[in-house]
């Protein structure tokens, strides 16, 4: 064997008992931004202390079973808005919070088994990021005691209306407050709003719907009204706000002439001539 053979061979047993290098910072960095986007205990008692409306929480997308628990015994509002999704292993214990309100906005949709979990949440609940649920998700969410906020539900189903319907609560909805063609998810607006403020047409038949629902119906919304609606609404017992129109037609304002509830308002008019102060005359509501 040749003097250069023996080196070549040296090399090869000197490169075996070399020790590994370290893992270059690249790796660690990973790591730490990882542990940076988890919301732990630290960060959980750093929010608790500082009362800071989840500031701290900012970057964080995951929650750890440590920090669900502190959280859980925190006796005020609790903000998780930056959470994207929660395991149901955390939610079964966050939805033991005793501070009466939980804000889950950063959930943009939610299973079977969540519904069924924050359906046992005592408290308002704020689910302001899901956009749309099944009939089963509405159904088990109906049970839940309490507000919800769901202000971004963009379409529900019928059924789902009606499932939403038995929930003894009040829903803020506030993206399906301009659906009136489906007379289950008017209905389920109405319930949960005095009146539809953000409606710009009435028909007759969901008027029906709104007479008697609540004392005082805001519809401020409506920039017209028209005769059949002015009838039915004439029925209301309460008070009527209708300072969105600006001009109305003497047969509306004949048919509205006999009511006879507390009050109604039309705050919106610019002008009022003859022909209308005539029909005024013959209001018989308590306040014009």
């Amino acid at each position: 064997m040749s003097y250069g053979d023996i080196e070549s061979k040296a090399d090869q047993i000197r490169s075996l008992r070399e020790p590994e290098k370290p893992q270059s910072s690249d790796s660690s960095e990973v790591a730490a931004l990882t542990d940076e986007k988890i919301l732990t205990l630290a960060k959980a008692e750093e929010y608790i202390e500082s009362n800071a409306d989840g500031e701290c929480f900012n970057g964080c997308t995951e929650i750890d079973i440590k920090a669900a628990e502190k959280l859980a015994s925190y006796e005020d509002i609790l903000y998780l808005d930056v959470l994207k999704q929660v395991p149901l292993d955390c939610l079964k214990i966050l939805v033991k919070h005793v501070g009466g309100y939980l804000s889950l906005n950063g959930l943009n949709q939610l299973s079977k088994e969540d519904a069924q979990c924050l359906a046992q949440f005592e408290g308002d609940l704020c689910l302001n990021g899901i956009h749309e649920i099944s009939d089963e998700v509405a159904g088990l969410l109906s049970q839940h005691k309490g507000d919800i906020e769901l202000s971004n539900l963009s379409h529900i189903t019928a059924s789902c209306a009606r499932a939403l319907h038995q929930h003894e609560g009040i829903i803020h909805l506030d993206l399906l407050s301009g659906n009136t063609t489906c007379p289950d998810t008017f209905l389920l607006v109405a319930k949960n709003s005095p009146g539809v403020p953000s409606l710009n047409e009435l028909s007759e038949g969901n008027a029906k719907l709104l007479v008697g629902l609540h004392e005082r119906l805001e519809l401020n919304g409506l920039k017209d009204l028209k005769v059949e609606t002015a009838e039915v609404l004439a029925k209301h017992t309460g008070i009527i706000q209708l300072n969105g129109i600006e001009d109305i037609s003497t047969e509306s304002l004949t048919a509205l002439a006999s009511f006879k509830g507390k009050e109604i308002s039309f705050n919106g008019l610019s002008h009022i001539s003859k022909q209308t102060a005539s029909c005024f005359k013959d209001f018989k509501t308590e306040l014009l």
